[in-house]
């Protein structure tokens, strides 16, 4: 169902000007499933207006304030757009490369997300859109080559431009983790900076994450920054430092690049034979080479 009146000249975008209200099912907008979609819709010096929108998805729902799309160059203008839904499907709607990003998150259920700012779903070039999330169950994040599971995450993703930032709480492996992270949308993007601190992790839990053999006890607390090349992730940079309470680690296989923290947690020359109560490192890694520094039992 949809009511709409207006004037000007067919084929003159210049002089349309139309306003009316809008109530359709079924359908795709650029390619992507709506089950349903309700508002008021007006038409002015070449801008679409949408107000007081709904639009329903099979997952969940979004409502809107206001989308204003300026058809010439392709901004797409949102405050507050609100609701439970996959945050990469509506992304679809306006911009395939912050779909295409946001696709690397993938969340188990639709979280509660919030969306306000611009999009240039032309260019990308003058995009500053801020997504904010919380969810009660699941998200999946790469951590060098690996997939970690991440519960009941929450934070901010801003897009500037071809920057993208994030934040994000969460928690894992039985404790918390709070990170900040950097990187750009382009193919050409290089590197991924970030910093993750994180309060009472499982060791045990933390080294079966990344499948690795091994009996451990342990609580683990890190304050770690780091540099990450994009192609090459284990050539990555960075420095902090990781302390260890209630000790008991049995029998670690080789741990590659972790290893050289585990031992000096230890105070061993060799990870996997020992057990401790309580240590703490510093460490700085460049290339991938880990160097230990002031390490204390």
């Amino acid at each position: 169902d949809v009511k709409i009146s207006g004037n000007g000249k067919i084929g003159n975008l210049k002089t349309l000007q139309s306003e009316g209200t809008f109530a359709v099912g079924s359908c795709k907008y650029n390619g992507t499933p709506i089950t349903a979609a309700t508002g008021r819709v007006e038409l002015l010096d070449e801008t679409l207006k949408f107000s007081n929108f709904r639009i329903d998805r099979k997952e969940g729902h979004l409502n809107g304030a206001e989308a204003m799309i300026q058809l010439k160059d392709g901004l797409v203008k949102l405050n507050q757009v609100n609701g439970t839904v996959f945050p990469e499907k509506i992304a679809s709607y306006f911009s395939s490369n912050i779909e295409k990003t946001l696709s690397e998150y993938p969340f188990e259920d639709p979280p509660y997300i919030s969306l306000n700012g611009l999009i240039d779903s032309k260019k990308n070039q003058q995009t500053d859109l801020n997504l904010t999330f919380i969810s009660k169950s699941e998200v999946k994040a790469k951590i060098l080559k690996t997939k970690v599971t991440l519960k009941k995450p929450k934070g901010t993703i801003n897009v500037n431009g071809k920057n993208l930032n994030l934040s994000i709480n969460a928690e894992f492996a039985n404790g918390s983790i709070k990170h900040i992270g950097s990187t750009t949308l382009d193919s050409k993007s290089k590197y991924y900076n970030g910093r993750i601190q994180g309060e009472n992790i499982h060791f045990g839990k933390l080294i079966d994450t990344f499948n690795l053999d091994s009996k451990t006890n342990g609580i683990i607390d890190c304050d770690v920054g780091f540099k990450i090349p994009i192609q090459n992730p284990e050539k990555w940079n960075g420095e902090g430092t990781i302390s260890l309470t209630q000790g008991n680690i049995i029998s670690i296989p080789v741990l590659g690049p972790i290893s050289p923290i585990i031992s000096s947690v230890l105070h061993e020359p060799k990870a996997g034979y020992s057990v401790a109560q309580s240590a703490k490192t510093t460490f700085k890694t460049e290339d991938g080479i880990m160097n230990i520094i002031l390490p204390t039992l």
